[in-house]
């Protein structure tokens, strides 16, 4: 070995140990003051740039309930608190409704064991969809998700009954949530985006839909939005009228 090797052999060491002691740090308890201003901080930015899942606010509360509670337990049993996930949690919270404070979230999810949370998937079923990208988008808000977590959300998805399809579409929406990179949808085919009018309100945001709204010839419309619930909208296009079957991303 030599020396160029062994000084890039010992910078890799060097970076894993900064990781390991990071990961150390974030275990380490904290003084219940400076939790206290972490929670005051984050309930403030959730009220100011809330989540809003419109399909879940639909639900009762015992659905909502269920649905940040299985999120909550994804999230935080058995590690640390991340501060951005709680952050998207509170901020999911205040937009459907139930407006928990963030050390009730927390508390929600490290309470929970297994065999509650096999009732919260029974409950979430309906709105798996949207289900499996929040987890998702919560399980990579920190950075890529390890190997264990995706094990475990894709155990999930096949007890919510989610298709290796939806979770294709389902992975790129909240990939795009992210990034804040929602042009990358568009290569979303319109037969298959069509599949899921409707059921990512809150991660797809409306504004951006409207202005990916396709047009389709009249002897080829497609039948739903895809995406959206608008369907079968009469506009104008250089001049042309054109059925406008499809929100396509």
């Amino acid at each position: 070995m030599d020396l160029t090797q062994l000084q890039a052999e010992l910078r890799a060491v060097e970076n894993k140990m900064s990781e390991l002691q990071a990961e150390i740090e974030k275990m380490k308890p904290r003084p219940q003051a400076d939790l206290a201003a972490d929670y005051a901080k984050i309930a403030r930015s959730a009220k100011q740039a809330p989540v809003n899942n419109l399909l879940v606010a639909a639900a009762d509360d015992y659905t909502k309930k269920s649905y940040l509670s299985g999120l909550a337990y994804l999230s935080f049993a058995g590690q640390p608190v991340d501060m951005d996930r709680l952050l998207y949690l509170t901020a999911l919270s205040i937009g459907i409704g139930c407006g928990y404070e963030p050390e009730n979230l927390v508390t929600l999810g490290m309470r929970m064991d297994e065999n509650a949370f096999e009732a919260v998937s029974e409950a979430v079923r309906p709105h798996r969809i949207s289900f499996m990208t929040d987890a998702l988008v919560l399980a990579n808000i920190a950075g890529v998700a390890d190997t264990s977590m995706m094990e475990i959300l894709t155990g999930l998805a096949n007890v919510l009954g989610c298709t290796v399809d939806d979770m294709r579409v389902i992975a790129r929406v909240s990939k795009a949530v992210l990034t804040e990179n929602f042009d990358a949808l568009d290569s979303v085919p319109p037969e298959q985006a069509c599949k899921y009018s409707g059921q990512f309100k809150g991660h797809i945001p409306e504004s951006w839909l409207a202005k990916r709204r396709l047009v389709h010839k009249k002897e080829s419309p497609l039948d739903e939005a895809a995406f959206s619930n608008r369907n079968n909208e009469q506009i104008k296009e250089n001049g042309s009228p054109l059925l406008a079957g499809s929100v396509i991303l």
